[in-house]
């Protein structure tokens, strides 16, 4: 099990190393929205709640495609080329 030292120190070597400041900006937001114990949901937009509550409907449903199938098809696609 990780200790809080080495979980800071592997976090720490992570944001050192990386270059690119769209991800370092991404996990600065979400570390702050875990530390604030804001809920992600609340944060959103009506409509953006909407489309996911929709998303979800149409998966219970059977309407959904699998992420393992859409890889599959583009792979399939990738090897034709």
């Amino acid at each position: 099990m990780n200790t809080i030292s080495t979980v800071k120190n592997n976090l720490h070597e992570l944001v050192v190393n990386t270059q690119d400041a769209e991800v370092l900006q991404k996990v600065e937001d979400y570390f702050r929205t875990l530390i604030s114990g804001k809920d992600w949901w609340d944060e959103m937009s009506v409509s953006e709640q909407r489309l996911i509550q929709k998303g979800t409907e149409e998966l219970e449903e059977g309407l959904g495609i699998s992420h393992h199938k859409v890889r599959e098809k583009v792979e399939e696609r990738l090897r034709r080329k």
